[in-house]
């Protein structure tokens, strides 16, 4: 079982002491570090922001502190965290750098979706106003429509949506997945949607999500 670091941030901007962007690794402080290679999850809080659950495994150590460095280790962050990677950045930031898109939020919520031949399961990723994408071990063709049964972050609920299949990813570029542009029969369920969404993200931001909804 992968052993849990905790890195609590007093301010946003602590995450740029703490993030390396060219080896895109993370650093934790710890007294007793873990051995190399060693599996980790970091359990990363931002006062007053969100907070997330970050797979990773330990690249370097460091036993000893001084003034300027405790000791600690050295993260590589799981290809499959990317996009809460991307998303604290964003946050840190205040705004994502290439404005034409939405930011995705970083979530894993159980879905069901539609398919040939019956059901599948898989959990999301993450997802925005405008789309998802879908960790399943059995993804749709491009082009194929489906409907998903989406579990809400605080396990009472559930929400229907409908999208079409844009990509899809096998496991060499991270996947099995497969990425979903939602559609919307009206503006009414768009509105919603944009509602939902915003209420989701409200939710990570104030750090109340559950850990199933973090990992």
């Amino acid at each position: 079982m992968a052993k849990r670091l905790y890195l609590q941030l007093a301010d946003k901007g602590d995450w740029l002491n703490h993030y390396d962007p060219q080896g895109a690794g993370v650093f934790v402080p710890i007294a007793d570090p873990p051995a190399v290679n060693d599996a980790v999850r970091i359990d990363l809080k931002i006062d007053g922001g969100p907070r997330l659950l970050l797979a990773g495994t330990v690249l370097w150590r460091r036993t000893e502190s001084d003034e300027k460095i405790p000791a600690g280790v050295g993260i590589a962050i799981a290809p499959s965290d990317s996009e809460k990677i991307n998303y604290l950045n964003g946050y840190v930031r205040g705004g994502l750098l290439d404005l034409r898109e939405l930011r995705r939020l970083p979530m894993r919520l159980a879905v069901r979706f539609e398919a040939p031949g019956g059901a599948r399961n898989g959990h999301t990723r993450d997802i925005n106003e405008e789309g998802l994408f879908l960790f399943t071990k059995q993804p749709l063709e491009v082009g194929e429509r489906t409907t998903l049964i989406v579990n809400d972050p605080s396990g009472s609920g559930t929400s229907v949506l409908t999208g079409m299949v844009s990509y899809t990813m096998d496991e060499d570029d991270g996947g099995p997945g497969m990425g979903v542009k939602l559609e919307f029969a009206d503006g009414e369920l768009y509105a919603k949607h944009v509602e939902r969404i915003g209420a989701w993200e409200s939710a990570l931001v104030s750090g109340k999500l559950p850990d199933d909804a973090l990992a």
